[in-house]
């Protein structure tokens, strides 16, 4: 019976040592350094009442590992510089696609995959043509040109495209759903277009419409599944659609969570926990396809770098505060302008201002504010409410317009919640490595984000 059960054992390392990767998931969690997952982890914890962490799933793959994400003159990166790096293996400067610094071009393992006959699908829930996904298929100077990357991903090819848009410049004349549709894509705007079309499809382009459009993960808490289309509709989805011939030829498929990192940036904790779960949700749906072909499947999972630079002090009797967020900070600035817009000339009073920020984070019904903090909130009060304005906080890269005292108080309720960010950009803290699949002992030692894509060459044996 031992030697039965060692026989066995020694067959599935040998199968994970010299198998070949015929179907590989790369996962890119945006903004999410070491610290993001390891607090998500003790939130998970603690909502469970354990002590310590309840794991994700990609945390518990065999291979944990980190990287370097630092750009080709040893700055610190943005997402284009490093979604270069993961996407092609080599450095380029910040804000560069799928080109290095002197603008020569790039293959991406995207490309390589398509060349070696794999089925490629590429799926962010931010816009398709944004920097991360956009170094799968772009090949810019600028992640700015939005029009060109327009061009680029149509040239390029893929067979499936997932994103909450297209960004587009006010000079792109043509209506850019039909351009795709000219370009051979079957559009879907929600999951029953998918159900409809993925069938007779040959290339599917998921964008959904307004009525189904992505949101962030906390603000889908009270909608019905399928209300908003999230990651993990796109990479269910893009595998329906590759396996529905079988898909004999292997694929290979991007998702990014790139809302991780706008959260981020905004120092909303409570949300950026929200969109890691959520990413973890996208993994397990790769992983119960691993657990149904184990000797072919590998996944990665990592970051492009992190945002935020994040302390993680754990009190297990205050994490579970940050549940009761109900919005993004973004959602809330939104929610506060409505307000104030009701109540006309008139400007909001502090009790009401207080109340709402009660209502939707729970200061004070739920949990203590200290006199330090409800002072600091007063004082941005009569400053920018009092005079009928929001004081927005806009991020160094501009994806947050988000009133101050909603900011302030998100970053108040994190700090108490054991969670501390220590800037609104990017850092050079080293990001997290998770894999499964053949070869594990090739991603088992500490990397650059420039070796991604030999690493994922090898075990897929592209050429």
């Amino acid at each position: 019976m031992k030697r039965t059960v060692l026989l066995i054992f020694t067959l599935f390392i040998a199968i994970q040592s010299f198998g070949q990767a015929k179907y590989v998931f790369l996962f890119i969690g945006d903004g999410t350094g070491a610290n993001m997952v390891n607090y998500t982890e003790f939130y998970k914890g603690a909502m469970e009442g354990k002590v310590g962490i309840s794991p994700l799933i990609f945390s518990t793959f065999p291979v944990c590992n980190v990287a370097t994400t630092f750009q080709y003159q040893g700055k610190v990166t943005d997402s284009a510089a490093s979604g270069t790096a993961i996407a092609c293996g080599k450095k380029t400067s910040n804000g560069a696609l799928g080109v290095g610094p002197e603008g020569e071009r790039y293959t991406s393992i995207a490309e390589t995959a398509a060349k070696n006959g794999k089925k490629v699908g590429i799926m962010s829930n931010v816009e398709i043509n944004h920097a991360t996904p956009g170094a799968f298929f772009g090949h810019q100077k600028s992640r700015g040109n939005a029009d060109q990357l327009i061009a680029d991903m149509l040239a390029d090819n893929f067979d499936f495209y997932g994103g909450c848009g297209i960004m587009k410049s006010n000079n792109y004349k043509t209506d850019v759903f039909e351009d795709c549709k000219n370009a051979g894509y079957t559009v879907c705007r929600n999951n029953d277009d998918f159900k409809a079309g993925y069938q007779n499809a040959s290339k599917i382009l998921f964008i959904p419409d307004k009525e189904h459009a992505v949101k962030d993960a906390i603000d889908r808490q009270n909608m019905k599944p399928g209300e908003s289309i999230c990651i993990s509709d796109f990479v269910s989805s893009a595998i329906q659609f590759f396996m529905k011939d079988n898909c004999k030829q292997g694929f290979f498929i991007m998702c990014e969570g790139g809302i991780i990192d706008h959260l981020n940036h905004g120092n909303d904790a409570a949300g950026a926990v929200r969109e890691v779960i959520d990413l973890d949700e996208a993994v397990r749906i790769a992983y119960e396809f691993y657990l149904q072909h184990p000797k072919e499947t590998a996944i990665i999972v990592t970051a492009d770098h992190d945002t935020g630079g994040p302390g993680v002090e754990v009190n297990p009797e205050t994490i579970v505060n940050l549940q009761y967020q109900k919005h993004s900070i973004g959602k809330m600035t939104a929610l506060l302008k409505e307000k104030m817009k009701e109540k006309g000339k008139e400007p909001l009073s502090w009790d009401e201002v207080a109340s709402f920020l009660s209502e939707e984070m729970g200061m004070w019904s739920k949990f203590k504010v200290s006199e330090n903090d409800e002072k600091y909130l007063k004082e941005i009060y009569e400053k920018t409410i009092a005079k009928n304005e929001t004081g927005n906080v806009t991020d160094e890269y501009g994806y947050n317009h988000n009133a101050e005292i909603v900011a302030k108080a998100a970053q108040m309720v994190a700090r108490n919640c054991g969670f501390k960010y220590t800037t609104g950009g990017h850092t050079a803290a080293y990001v997290p490595v998770f894999y499964i699949g053949p070869k594990p002992e090739i991603f088992s030692v500490k990397m650059d984000n420039s070796f991604f894509y030999n690493k994922i060459a090898e075990i897929a044996r592209y050429k």
